[in-house]
């Protein structure tokens, strides 16, 4: 048998070494396919999201009560413009909007005329389940009302003006127009999500007596939780003001599989100036 030369070895292994290195490329590249297919919901859920979600309430932090308050008269101004006329007294609020024909559903033409200009909606039939935020999302800030504090379970989101599910990606939003902070029945929708932590998941670890802080950057309303249950979405009636004067509603999905609802319900015992509540909940509201 013929002997090699030295340089014929050398170029049979730089060949087997070539080899061996595509073949270990090649099944890194299949293994890495599928682990970044499995790692990529968890990356949204406990880094990408939180991380959108924190960069919006920065940005709603820096928004002053001027804009706030320039805020509510464009949401005034346009909610009016929606509303039905000559409603009858005995018709809430909350029936009106559960009506097939209730001037806020988006099939009404000039509610989704105002939609598309305002961004402003409280149509809760065009609400979608959620799985991840669009990287994209941004705060839209001519709907901003101001924002929600429980300190005893980290959740610090803005509020903003209607359930769109662009508002539902980044905070909590109002459930009927016209809501004011202290007043009536203000009621909240947000996201329950895989992330304990992200938007209204911490409702979930809520216990009766803790404090809610709610504010519009001029006054702070303190709410304590007195009562927190799970029922069917159809019971709209919870958020209705016939419930009573001063009342805090909460609302989100009792699980992700969005069957039921959590209902958080707090009652006002104090509000004060933004300027004079104790310095860590300024802290959270404004820096």
């Amino acid at each position: 048998m013929e002997q090699l030369s030295f340089k014929e070895k050398r170029r049979l292994l730089q060949q087997k070494k070539r080899k061996r290195i595509s073949l270990i490329a090649i099944a890194f590249f299949l293994i890495s396919i599928p682990l970044m297919i499995i790692l990529y919901q968890p990356y949204l859920y406990y880094i990408g999201n939180p991380n959108t979600i924190n960069n919006v309430l920065n940005e709603a932090k820096d928004i002053q009560r001027p804009a706030i308050e320039s805020n509510e008269a464009f949401i005034g101004e346009y909610v009016d413009r929606i509303s039905k006329p000559k409603q009858a007294e005995a018709d809430s609020i909350e029936t009106v909007l559960l009506e097939e024909n209730n001037p806020y559903r988006l099939s009404n033409d000039k509610a989704k005329a105002i939609y598309d200009e305002t961004g402003i909606t409280y149509d809760f039939k065009q609400i979608e389940s959620i799985r991840s935020i669009p990287s994209d999302t941004i705060l839209n800030r001519n709907l901003l009302r101001g924002q929600i504090l429980i300190p005893e379970v980290e959740m610090n989101l803005p509020i903003v003006e209607g359930v769109s599910n662009e508002n539902l990606y980044i905070g909590t939003s109002t459930m009927k127009p016209n809501q004011k902070l202290g007043k009536g029945n203000y009621a909240l929708a947000g996201h329950l999500t895989p992330d304990s932590d992200t938007l209204f998941s911490p409702l979930k670890a809520v216990n009766r007596g803790m404090n809610v802080y709610v504010t519009d950057k001029d006054m702070v309303y303190t709410y304590q939780i007195s009562d927190i249950k799970e029922v069917r979405p159809s019971t709209i009636e919870l958020i209705s003001d016939e419930q009573g004067d001063g009342l805090l509603t909460l609302v989100t999905c009792s699980n992700d599989a969005g069957k039921n609802r959590l209902i958080v319900q707090a009652e006002l015992v104090n509000e004060q100036s933004i300027n004079r509540i104790e310095q860590d909940i300024y802290n959270q509201f404004m820096e």
